[in-house]
């Protein structure tokens, strides 16, 4: 598939106009390597929202979501959404995958997004039904 950074850039932030915390002036940088996507969110003004995604042809490898207090589960929750959203409907993604941190293994966050381990340390989610 071929990727326009500018394109990935300009939908993602017409999908974070669904979250509560977004503002105009974070950061969103999109990097393209061969077929590779690394996409990165950050707050500017405070360290408390950001991910970290690679996409590999239909598999979004998502490094890191973080949002401050625990408090925001639903806001981790729509922040989760939206990435799945947006890899699945923009970028073809049909597999997410990804290594908990402690906090989220111990509060099974992703697993009551659906995701299931694969091996000790990565879990995944297929949205094709395989």
């Amino acid at each position: 598939m071929d990727y326009n950074k500018d394109i990935i850039n300009h939908d993602l932030r017409k999908e974070l106009w669904k979250f509560p915390l977004y503002k105009d002036e974070d950061l969103i940088l999109v990097y393209l390597n061969r077929n590779i996507v690394y996409i990165k969110y950050a707050s500017l003004n405070h360290t408390n929202k950001y991910f970290d995604l690679e996409i590999k042809g239909d598999t979004c490898d998502v490094r890191s979501t973080y949002i401050e207090n625990e408090k925001r589960d639903s806001y981790k929750d729509l922040l989760a959404d939206i990435i799945e959203n947006f890899c699945f409907e923009k970028l073809n993604c049909k597999t997410f995958v990804t290594t908990p941190t402690i906090l989220t293994k111990r509060n099974g966050f992703w697993q009551r997004r659906g995701f299931h381990f694969m091996n000790a340390l990565v879990l995944e989610k297929n949205l094709d039904g395989n």
